[in-house]
């Protein structure tokens, strides 16, 4: 009685200083050592295992310690809620490792593990005591492995949350550096050495889409693995390139897929790290991530440099109107016996339409309008060359053809082959009541008689600035009393309807026909761009609106 009082006793200090070291812990492998090696030295056990469950019923090895008679499983099914029935016969596998007892390690009456020990060293059985000592150690290791495991688990939160802080600093240090440029190739470099930093990779490749993310084309990479032959591989197959798990030749590592709400933009193409690490789902968020802060400040630099496109061409179009604006008669002049009105709507473009009367002497006038192919600054550049030429030679004693001629060489020597100008010229003689015209490929005017008569001048050669040296024909007309005649570019015969119907000259001349008799030229004119504006919407959306017209009142 007295050896089993004092065997109890030992037991009871043992048990005594294994839960305070067991509660001095928080690691589960300080703790399973405890509950394995503590019971193998005071009963000379042969070998132990320990055995724990993750989330479901399969446990893994966690740690073993002896020699077996064969090797351990890696992993055993253990259900949360074991049989009434349960014994070791339930583990043939490790009772032929030479396992014998086996303990369930249980916690809130479910099962998260087991316990496994051998044989003793002595060959001895376990006596009842034993075994309820074996219990004991671990029914008190089960909570003690359960804090464990809950501080891992917020040890493990705790430093992923710590990670993804880190991983906010660096975004957000990475989206500063990328947003202090508006030049794409600064945007690509400085990503390019914010990636290898953080992700320890070297070779990588960015393909980018145009606006609407097509035309794909590789626009940065890094390192010899991306080859030419390689990126026009991906290039042709870049429609494969829009999700994550797509198939990528065997030694690239990595496809990061970039959408701008939802619409696909490029992809960022990876090869191994250089430690040879995998890529983890961790790496993969933080990459996703990146390549979303890389994609929007590449979007919002190509939006800066349309910006700046948009505000170039706008300053250079204030000029064109300046100078188009400039080169027009600010006021009609009065010619006793005649009447006249010219009007210009520029084009929302601003085209090159040209339009003057130039004074020669007290009886004689020069009546001109232009077109001049193009639009923008290069077209009234050109019209202002046109006007300066005209100026010049308007004093001259050569006739109207010859005037021409030398404006045809003038244009052609001084622009390029795609420019050209349609131009119309005639000179009126308020004296002798005659108009004398040049068509150089314009649209013709119409001289409107009172008799009913439509007459169409067109009279003259090809457009000026085609080739040089080209002749010119002219025809002379009488102007009589109330006679009519309206020039006008092709901006009022080309307005095209929301059927794409254009208005046309017989629109023009079954107007004129109707009106010209009763009404002022400046009524005349308002009321054709009403028409205008009625058939087209609006008119001046792609050329400019230009009528110049002439009534002999007597």
């Amino acid at each position: 009685m007295e050896k089993a009082h004092h065997q109890l006793k030992l037991e009871l200090d043992s048990l005594t200083e294994l839960s305070q070291t067991l509660n001095a812990t928080l690691e589960t492998d300080a703790i399973i050592n405890q509950v394995l090696l503590v019971p193998m030295g005071r009963l000379m056990i042969s070998r132990a295992a320990v055995y724990l469950k993750k989330d479901d019923d399969t446990a893994t090895l966690s740690t073993s310690k002896g020699r077996f008679r064969a090797d351990l499983p890696h992993t055993l099914e253990i259900p949360k809620h074991l049989p009434a029935d349960w014994e070791m016969a339930h583990f043939p596998e490790l009772k032929q490792s030479g396992l014998e007892i086996a303990l369930p390690v249980m916690m809130d009456k479910q099962v998260f593990g087991m316990v496994f020990y051998g044989a003793k060293l002595t060959g001895q059985a376990f006596e009842s005591h034993e075994r309820r000592y074996l219990q004991t150690i671990v029914n008190l290791a089960a909570p003690a492995m359960q804090n464990a495991r809950r501080y891992a688990q917020l040890k493990k939160v705790n430093a992923d949350l710590d990670r993804k802080i880190q991983e906010l600093h660096t975004l957000f240090e990475i989206g500063g550096e990328l947003n202090k440029t508006f030049e794409a190739d600064d945007v690509l470099k400085r990503f390019a050495f914010a990636l290898m930093g953080q992700m320890f990779v070297n070779q990588f490749l960015v393909i980018l889409g145009d606006e609407n993310g097509t035309r794909p084309q590789a626009v940065y990479k890094q390192g010899r693995l991306f080859t030419d032959t390689l990126i026009q591989q991906l290039l042709e197959n870049a429609s494969t390139l829009h999700g994550a798990e797509q198939k990528l030749p065997a030694h690239l590592s990595l496809c990061v897929p970039m959408y701008i709400q939802q619409n696909w933009k490029g992809a960022l193409i990876l090869g191994p790290k250089m430690n040879g690490a995998p890529y983890t789902d961790s790496d993969k968020d933080f990459l996703t991530t990146l390549a979303n802060v890389l994609i929007a400040a590449l979007e919002n630099t190509r939006l800066f440099q349309d910006k700046l496109v948009r505000m170039r061409m706008e300053e250079e179009l204030a000029t064109a109107r300046q100078i188009q604006a400039r080169l027009l008669p600010g006021d009609m002049p009065r010619i006793a016996g005649y009447e006249m009105h010219g009007l210009n709507i520029p084009s929302k473009q601003v085209g090159g339409d040209y339009f003057d009367i130039i004074p020669i002497t007290d009886t004689e006038y020069l009546l001109t309008i232009a077109d001049v192919s193009g639009k923008g600054m290069p077209a009234a550049l050109l019209v202002s060359n046109l006007q300066a030429g005209l100026h010049i030679l308007k004093n001259e004693k050569d006739d109207l053809t010859e005037i021409t001629a030398r404006l045809n060489d003038l244009i052609y020597q001084n622009t390029s082959v795609e420019k050209y100008i349609t131009f119309f010229i005639a000179r009126l003689n308020t004296a002798t009541h005659t108009l004398t015209y040049v068509n150089a490929g314009h649209n013709p005017p119409y001289l409107f008689r009172t008799d009913g008569a439509c007459l169409e001048l067109d009279k003259g050669g090809l457009i000026l600035g085609m080739m040089p040296g080209i002749g010119y024909e002219s025809a002379t007309l009488d102007f009589n009393a109330g006679d009519c005649l309206v020039l006008f570019t092709d901006g009022v015969t080309e307005a095209m309807d929301e059927n794409e119907t254009p208005f046309d000259e017989f629109r023009v001349i079954r107007f004129f026909e109707e009106n010209f008799r009763k009404k002022s030229t400046e009524v005349l004119n308002t009321q054709l761009v009403e028409a205008l504006y009625s058939h087209a919407g609006d008119p001046t959306e792609d050329d400019d609106i230009t009528i110049l017209t002439v009534k002999r009142l007597s």
